[in-house]
Parts: structure tokens; sequence; C-alpha cells
């Protein structure tokens, strides 16, 4: 009955006390139930309940003092220490004497234990769907408590100077000794090691994205100059000139650049740079050399062609620039890299709508590059060609003005080349055209452009038909779907106010594809279990290591993570309007959002909260971070207003997963310990509720700054690596604070975004008084004189201690005229 009120608070404690027979009666909060009428009368003006709850409450009294008094009398070796708990107030209610205190050993856990509450510290009642005085009484989760006192334990063995255990904290995979420290070795090895491996190249970075695209852009110019260049003769001026003598430079480069790109080999990425120069001299080398040599060749003869001045310009010596120009025909095999860059490009960065709609860009782009080519060739077939009847298309392809034949050849460039590509165009649509072969070498020309028509238009239908016949498909599922909803609906007679959002709704999420899963993708089952992880981790990574915490554990040990990624991690999608979690429900996951908006809500029927609030959540936030690390009960609800895409991180899976671990486990162990003591500890006036979006003091540097020095070792060496890996100065400066994080000088971490932190921490106090006056240092005696100097009362925090103890200790320390002056207003 009293569950559904806010109880006022009270300062008794709640005891278990035997009962004959062996039964067992539990009770909490003893000295409130005296005064029930009072908050029965708050909650309800049902006096007849009131005036039954106060009958049985007499007989529950008697039965309980019986029972005690009987306990007392029988002097067995555990009613002392069970009474002990037992309130003087509560003791007196019941007619028993409360037994004097005795030391006893207690076999409960530090974790099973409830945090200690000061005197006059009560239990508090927030909400029906929160246990009594919460959050103070949460527990850490049983499943990842320490086996052994580590920090006593690291701490003595590097006191000592003994040897530490497999697997303990103090080492990191790496040993020390005199000549050079283990940070050393490790940047030694690392600049060894990656001295040529920080220069290659991911041929899936978007900085190989862009180099393709200027790759494409120059192929394209190649392929579409060069058979022009060849069939007319357009002099090496301008332009043309410059592009001439820019596109061999580019290729030289592109070699270079080929010795420098990874490549993948049985569905994994090689980087090593002795793996990338084998394969790509096995591969595509020579024709690439031979293509550069013949470009070099081309330029350097028609330039020797041009500097031949023995009195005219039109006497050049033309076999020698034609011969250069062929030469250059030898980039056409750069054609293969060409396919190879689009069908890349389609394959990373387009859907598989998109990817059909680009298949037909570059089909027709295909159609007309061929008819370019055809062009050219046909007017070099009848210009250059010899004609065994002595006749040429070029002769007769005359223009008519006014009754005279403008002859061809006198027209201008731009005709010359329309009237080749009207005639190529022709072959390949099977269309019409006013220009006809005069000679046999012109007839075998227009037999094989009909045939290479023919080819292209039957390849060009039947990918229209299966696209079209796709399309139908799709949309023949979705109107069978839509048709059965609507035969439902009409069946079971439901009103228009409700037909109409349903079919609206369901019309609209046909139209929108869901993100496929997994599962969906038969595929992956092909995936070896090291590759499908591998896999499983790129795809959920951005959004794991946007957490500090998840940023070290894979710094610490990838194949762990990837592993854990596999076991405890999923994806939840969600459309608009649909619910993540509702309050009051037990949290055994922890949500990180990638994509899309949620709107979370507390109400105080299930938060602390007196009014209801509204908080937007937006990609890349946490909610119930919590459920990782202590036993949370939700207190607000979270629904999607936008299509969200979530990951959930199972807790009981995650911590299973770290039994494999033991370095990440023991950081997960301080980490949970420094998160759960800001849990219970969160609650006003020193600082906010906690939430399912946040626990106040939680930040990752606040709780690195509190834990064992043995681990902060740990975190700080990781993010030491961190800095040596990006090399540069930082790798320097990552040398001189090496000393300064094995002494316990410095703590060094890393944040989610990848930034770098040398973390102090310093509690500031603000006082002032009722009319606004601040209470601050304004200079300091150094024996001499004053030095001049604004400072607010401050000090550092120490290991493990909460700010609230901080300020304690300051005000004891260095303000001891102000205790017991002063009223703590809250923490920032």
């Amino acid at each position: 009955a009293l569950a559904p009120a806010r109880r006022r608070p009270s300062a008794h404690a709640g005891a278990v006390m035997p009962m004959p027979g062996g039964a067992t009666a539990s009770f909490t909060d003893l000295g409130g139930l005296a005064d029930s009428a009072r908050i029965l009368e708050e909650l309800t003006s049902l006096k007849d309940a009131q005036a039954r709850f106060e009958a049985k409450l007499d007989v529950i009294q008697q039965n309980i003092g019986a029972a005690l008094r009987d306990t007392l009398k029988s002097e067995s070796a555990t009613a002392v220490p069970l009474l002990q708990g037992v309130s003087t107030q509560a003791a007196a209610l019941f007619g028993v004497e409360q037994p004097a205190m005795t030391s006893t050993s207690s076999e409960r856990t530090p974790a099973d234990t409830p945090p200690q509450r000061a005197p006059g510290d009560t239990q508090v009642f927030v909400a029906p769907t929160l246990p009594l005085d919460w959050p103070r009484v949460l527990r850490k989760r049983s499943d990842l408590q320490p086996d052994v006192d580590l920090p006593t334990a690291s701490k003595t063995a590097s006191a000592t100077g003994a040897p530490m255990k497999q697997g303990s904290m103090i080492q990191v995979g790496r040993k020390s000794s005199s000549s050079q420290s283990s940070l050393q070795k490790f940047a030694s090895s690392q600049r060894d090691r990656t001295s040529l491996r920080r220069y290659m190249i991911d041929p899936s970075s978007r900085f190989h994205l862009v180099y393709s695209i200027m790759s494409f852009t120059v192929l394209v110019y190649d392929f579409t100059i060069l058979p022009y260049l060849l069939a007319w003769e357009v002099p090496f001026d301008g332009f043309v000139k410059v592009m001439s003598l820019a596109t061999p430079v580019f290729w030289t480069i592109d070699i270079g650049m080929n010795f420098m790109t990874g490549f993948y080999r049985g569905g994994e990425l090689q980087m090593e740079p002795g793996m990338i120069w084998r394969a790509y001299l096995k591969s595509w080398f020579a024709t690439d050399v031979a293509v550069v040599i013949c470009d070099w060749t081309s330029v350097a003869l028609v330039e020797i062609n041009g500097e031949k001045t023995d009195g005219s310009r039109g006497l050049k010596l033309m076999r020698v620039t034609k011969l250069g120009r062929l030469m250059r025909l030898v980039g056409i095999l750069r054609l293969c890299r060409l396919a190879r860059i689009l069908e890349e490009f389609a394959e990373l960065w387009l859907t598989e709508g998109h990817r059909l709609g680009f298949k037909m860009f570059n089909l027709f782009m295909g159609i007309l590059w061929g008819a370019h080519v055809i062009a050219c060739l046909w007017y070099f077939v009848g210009r250059r060609a010899p004609s065994d009847t002595g006749a040429r298309w070029i002769d007769v392809a005359g223009v008519n003005m006014d009754g005279e034949m403008l002859p061809y050849l006198e027209t201008n460039r731009h005709y010359q080349y329309m009237v080749a590509f009207h005639w190529a165009a022709s072959q390949i649509a099977l269309g019409n055209s006013d220009v006809m072969p005069v000679n046999s070498l012109e007839r075998w020309m227009y037999v094989l452009a009909m045939m290479f028509g023919f080819l292209f238009g039957s390849t060009l239908v039947s990918t229209l038909s299966a696209a079209a016949m796709d399309y139908q498909m799709m949309k023949k599922e979705s109107t069978q779907k839509m048709k059965m909803l609507r035969r439902y609906l009409r069946e079971n007679d439901v009103s228009t106010h409700v037909a109409m959002p349903v079919q609206k709704q369901v019309e609209q999420r046909l139209v929108e594809q869901d993100p496929l899963g997994e599962s969906e993708v038969e595929a992956l089952n092909l995936l070896s279990a090291p590759l499908r992880a591998s896999l499983r981790f790129e795809i959920q990574r951005g959004c794991l290591t946007a957490h500090p915490v998840f940023r070290l554990f894979t710094s610490m040990d990838l194949e762990w993570m990837q592993t854990m990624c596999v076991q405890a991690v999923t994806f939840v999608n969600l459309r608009p309007k649909d619910q993540l979690f509702a309050a009051g429900t037990v949290a055994v996951c922890a949500h990180a959002l990638e994509t899309g908006e949620l709107l979370y809500r507390q109400r105080p029927d299930s938060s602390p909260e007196t009014d209801e609030t509204r908080t937007l959540v937006y990609g890349g936030s946490w909610l119930c971070e919590a459920a990782l690390w202590v036993e949370w009960t939700r207190v607000g609800k979270a629904q999607a207003t936008t299509a969200c895409r979530v990951l959930a991180v199972d807790g009981e899976a995650f911590f299973s997963c770290l039994s494999t671990a033991p370095m990440v486990r023991e950081v997960a162990i301080e980490y949970c310990a420094q998160y759960h003591k800001r849990v219970v500890e969160a609650r006003p006036p020193q600082a906010k509720w906690p939430t399912d979006l946040d626990v106040p003091g939680t930040d990752y540097p606040d709780l690195v700054v509190s834990m064992d020095p043995v681990v902060q070792a740990t975190i700080g060496r990781e993010a030491l690596n961190h800095i040596i890996e990006k090399g540069g100065k930082a790798a320097r400066k990552a040398e001189k604070w090496e000393q300064e994080v094995e002494s316990a000088k410095a703590i060094v971490v890393v944040l989610g975004n990848g930034e770098i932190l040398r973390l102090l921490s310093i509690v500031v106090l603000r006082v002032e008084d009722g009319q606004g006056h601040l209470f601050a240092q304004v200079g300091m005696w150094d024996g001499v004189a004053i030095k001049p100097g604004c400072y607010l009362p401050n000090i550092k925090q120490e290991r493990g201690e909460l700010v609230g103890e901080a300020a304690d200790r300051l005000l004891n320390e260095r303000l001891p005229p102000l205790r017991g002056k002063l009223a703590l207003s809250g923490f920032t």
C-alpha cells in the first residue's frame, strides 16, 4: 500500500528477524510505520482502510515483539548479531531491549555490501519503479568482481621489486630493462616496422578514391583524344601539347603510386611494402612501363620533329611524327584499368539501385565511345588506307552548296568529324546514313561496324529488359502486401480513422528499405571466423570506439575486441515512433546511437524528476551505459523520431568475453569500481540524479584520475603507444612523458575522438555569502612581501577520492575557520 507514494525520509534501518519455528519476517523502516495514519491520510481519504491497517499493525507489532523477546531469552549464537541491526526506536516500539554492540565478522563481499551511510542520512523513496534509497543501493554487476585484490598486490610487487605474475597489471606485454625502457624499445621497433608502411595507401581510403577519380579523368582524356589525333593530323601546340606532356608525367607518377598502394588477397588487406612490390611487379608493372615508355618516346619524337628546321615547317619528318603518335596508341591498354576503377567505385560507394543506374550510364557512355573510335577509324580508312577501286568515301561525301559541290576535305574539321560520327552511330543503331563505302577495305569496315552495332544493341536491350523485370517484381511484392492489408482491415470492420493511418504508415515503410542484417546475407556464411569477426568490428568500430573505454580496449587487444563484437554486440534498426526501451524495466544492454534521432522522456512516476522532461538524443550518444557496470533500472523511455540505427551491447555476453582477456578484464574491473562509486553518490545536492543518458562525474578523464596507479600506468602506456604510431613531434613528446607515466607523476589518456589529454584534477571551491560577495585569495606572503594573485580555494584531487571528499579535505586542511559554517549547494 505504501509503494505508490513518496514516503517521508526515515533514519531507521531494515532488518530480518527470526520467528518461532524457523520462519522469518522482513520489515523495513519500522519507525515510519508508527505514523502510518498520517501517511495513509496523505495518500487517500479512505478512513476505513486506515482503521483496518492500524488494527493489523497492532497485531503485527505484538507478534514480532513476542518473537523478539523469545529470541533474546534463547541466547542463541545468532540472536545478538541479528538484533544489532535493529534501531533503538524499533526495539522500543516492540517492547524489547536492544543488545550491546559486539564485533562480528561479515561474510558479505564488498560488492554485496550496501554503501555505508553517514549518521543522519535517510533512506529516500524516489519512485515506485525504483528501489528504496535509489541510487545508493545499486550494486555492481556480480560477474565483474576482482578475483584478487589486484591494486594491493600490484603495489606490493612493484615496491619490493618482485616479479609480477603473468597477466598482472604492471606488465603490458613488454619488459623493462636498465639499458632501455620498455616504451623506448617499443618505439624503436615501431619505427623500424612502420618506417615505410606509414606511407602505404589503403585502397579503400578517401585519398585513393580521389586519386582514382583523377586517373579516371586522365584515362577518359587519353581514350578520347588519341584516336582523334591519329585520324586527323592535329598539330601539337597549345592545349594539346600541354596535355601531351602532362599525361606521361601523370602515368610515370602512377607507377610509383602503385608501388605504395595495398591490395586484397584472399579477402585480406595486404599493406606490407615487400608484398605490395612483388604483387605489382608480377601483374601490371610491365604493361605500365611499356605504355609510359611509348608515351615519352612519342613526346620525344614529336619534339625532335618540331626542332627540324631545314627551310620550312611544312617539310617535317612526317613518318617520325606518325610513329610517335602510333606509339601513344598503346595507352589503350589502360582500358582494363578504367574498368577496374569503375567497378571498385560502384562496389564501395553505390547502393544496389544506384548501381543499376550507374551500369546503364556506363553502357551508354561505352556506346558513345565506341562510336567515336569507329568514326575516327572510318575517317582514317577513307583518308589514308589504300583503295583497290581508286575511289574513297571522302571523295563523294561533299556538300551541295546551291548547285555546287563543296569537297568534304575543304570543310572544317568539326564538320568532318560529325559526318564520320554520324556514319558510326548509324551502324551501331542499325540506322541509315548518306555515306556509303566505295572500295573493298571500306566495305570490310562497314560490315564490322554493323556487327559491332548488333552486339551493342542486343546487349542494351537485354540489360534494359532485365532492369524493367526487376522493377516490376519489386512493385508486385509491395502491391500484394497492400492488397492483403486492405482485405484484413475490411474483413475486421476497422473504422476509417484507424484504417487510414495504418495504410499510410505501411505504404511509407514499404518504400523505405531497412538496412540488411547479417543473417540476411548468405554469402557471409562463406567467410572464415576471423575474417567475419574483422568485418563485424569494422562495421561497428566507428560507433564503439567513439567511447574512450572501448577505444582503450581496442588498443590493448584488437582480436578480443573483434570477438566481443561478434558475441555481445548487435544492431537494432528503428523506424519513426518505434520504442527502444521503456521506463521501469531492468536494463541488460547498453545502447549506442549510430545514426538518427531519439526522444528520451522522464516522468515523475518512474524517475526522480518532479516534472516530465524531454531530451533529444543524436547520433554518437550512449544510452544506459550504467547497465554495463551496475544492476540498472531504466528511469526513462526512449522512442525514435527518425529512422535510427542503434548498437546494443549485451552486459552478460560482454563480461563473459572478458574472461579470455585478463589485461582488459582488470582495467574493466577498475573502471567499474569507479563508475559504481559515482553512481551511488549521484543525488542532490551534491549532484544531479543519474539518468539513462548521463551519470554525473563519470566522464572518462574523471574516472581515470581516480583509478589505481597501476591501471593509470597501463592506460598511459596505451596512450603513448598511440602517439608514437602517429609519428612526428608528438612521438618525441611521448618519450619524454614515459618516465612520468611510469612513476605515476602524469596521467595520459586518449579520448573517443583520438585527442590526447594529460590529466590533472583540481577541485575548486566557490564560496559566496548572501550578498553575492565571493571568497577568494588575493595574494601570498613569501616571507618578505605579499605576492599578488587572485585564486579561488582549490586542492588537488587524490586517487580514488570523490569530489565531495576532496572539498571536505580542502576545508579541513586549508580553511579550518570555515568548517561548519558553509552550506553545500551543489557540484558543477
